[in-house]
């Protein structure tokens, strides 16, 4: 929920696709609560439902520095994969510029992967 994130889901949520989109809403009996490590569970603002447009896979294994393009298919929509460590500091801003990237058509570039 820092720089402008906003929570859908907190451990698990419902995924589906309708017209050849991906969405994801929160599963109904946790909506609307996170775990705060240190506090505890806490009720906090939550979206209903949003679009999927990226497949994030963490990991802590060392990453290429300038990967193939690949993408993941979830209930048959295509998206694209980004695989991140979450542990450097960059890891939120590299997050941000692959949503930017996806989400900001440029003519004459291909986008359909990262």
């Amino acid at each position: 929920m820092h720089q402008g994130w906003r929570l859908l889901g907190d451990d698990r949520v419902e995924v589906f696709a309708c017209d050849g989109v991906l969405y994801a809403a929160p599963a109904a009996v946790i909506a609307g609560r996170m775990e705060a490590r240190g506090l505890g569970v806490i009720d906090h603002a939550f979206l209903p439902m949003s679009r999927i447009v990226l497949s994030l896979h963490l990991t802590h294994e060392a990453l290429e520095r300038m990967p193939d393009r690949a993408h993941d298919s979830i209930e048959g929509v295509a998206l694209p994969r980004l695989h991140l460590d979450p542990r450097p500091a960059s890891a939120p801003l590299i997050l941000a510029a692959a949503m930017q990237r996806v989400m900001t058509p440029v003519r004459g570039r291909d986008d359909s992967a990262l």
